[in-house]
């Protein structure tokens, strides 16, 4: 029977989004609230901490180096060794009850991430695509909270669920993330005692095939 190993105690606030990325070959997460952004050498065990000047919400390494980031109020470039960002797009400016939250690469290296409504939890925030041009595209608004974004295709699947009301969120939906046309919600069910906060798509699962994603954005 499988088990939990643990492999650090890092005591985060919050953390969130972890990733491997092969080029460092180290495991790569999120203290959102702490403000942290961690990696970790799971040969050794060693494990390293990043302080940031804001929340890190979700993020992906880049091929060209540094970092994609996904601050709370918008999207960044960053050097983790110099602490140099630029700013990219900022984030619902006209909302300020929202922020990001989950985000991923898909297999063309461009980044999607979602809001949420941080202070009321209503479907009023939305899903963005930063290109491989730097420029950020909203795909699509009444969101409450994006999480759980994983790709099938040219597809992403993600679950939208409301902070007011945990036992009764949205059923992933999916959206052509070329044609950015949002299909029906096709995956799960209103009435779980849970809300997901992570997944991935088994490559056995034959309405999605085989996952294609990648860590890195090639911006």
């Amino acid at each position: 029977m499988p088990t939990a190993e643990l492999l650090l105690d890092c005591r985060n606030t919050h953390g969130e989004g972890v990733l491997w990325d092969g080029r460092s070959q180290r495991l790569w997460w999120t203290d959102i609230h702490g403000k942290k952004l961690w990696s970790l050498d799971p040969e050794t065990g060693a494990a390293a901490t990043h302080e940031m000047p804001a929340r890190v919400c979700s993020f992906a390494p880049r091929a060209r180096g540094g970092f994609l980031l996904a601050f709370a109020e918008g999207f960044a470039l960053y050097d983790l060794d110099t602490g140099a960002r630029r700013d990219l797009a900022p984030f619902e400016p006209d909302l300020p009850g929202t922020r990001l939250n989950d985000g991923r690469t898909d297999r063309v290296g461009r980044f999607v991430a979602g809001g949420m409504d941080e202070a009321g939890g209503g479907p009023v925030s939305s899903v963005c695509r930063v290109d491989k041009d730097l420029r950020a595209t909203p795909l699509f608004t009444g969101v409450a909270c994006a999480n759980a974004i994983c790709f099938s295709g040219s597809s992403v699947v993600f679950t939208n669920f409301s902070a007011s009301s945990m036992l009764s969120f949205g059923r992933p939906a999916m959206i052509d993330v070329f044609q950015m046309k949002l299909s029906p919600p096709s995956l799960g069910t209103t009435n779980s005692t849970g809300a997901p906060a992570a997944a991935a798509l088994s490559v056995r699962a034959p309405k999605y095939g085989q996952i294609q994603t990648s860590s890195e954005t090639r911006s």
